[in-house]
């Protein structure tokens, strides 16, 4: 299965087991259709209309095969860093983040994500990332001087 929720839900011991129909609550039921449009085979392709969607839902249900299409789809595009990392804070993508900090080559590249608006959104965890790329760029500045 695509999810290990499904799996335990559909095969474990739980009373939906043996039910002709589960209910899942909690769910909207056109962003529940749209990740059943892009689980099955020749799919919809991940889109600026249903990445939020399916990010969502594909967290809720743990799918990684889909997060993991999501996290391609950001990299690839062509959103400036701090809205990737944006999206890196809001739905925990690791993927996303350590290839917004290796694209930090120079203290400039850091100072346009520091002086962004959305910066201070940002979780601590990618603040210290970043502070951390920074410090490496400065000490390569410092070496290539001599």
């Amino acid at each position: 299965t695509h999810s290990p929720v499904f799996k335990t839900m559909f095969y474990g011991d739980f009373a939906e087991k043996n039910k002709n129909e589960i209910e899942l609550n909690d769910v909207i039921r056109q962003e529940f259709i749209e990740l059943l449009r892009m689980i099955y085979p020749f799919g919809r392709r991940i889109s600026w209309d249903t990445l939020d969607i399916l990010l969502k839902v594909g967290d809720r249900f743990q799918m990684e095969w889909v997060t993991q299409s999501a996290e391609m789809f950001i990299i690839a595009s062509r959103l400036p860093i701090v809205k990737k990392l944006m999206y890196a804070n809001e739905y925990r993508l690791h993927a996303v983040q350590e290839h917004c900090i290796s694209k930090l080559k120079t203290a400039r590249n850091v100072k346009d994500v520091e002086e962004s608006p959305f910066y201070n959104d940002l979780s601590e965890d990618i603040k210290t990332a970043i502070f951390e790329r920074k410090s490496e760029i400065a000490n390569q500045s410092w070496w290539d001087m001599d």
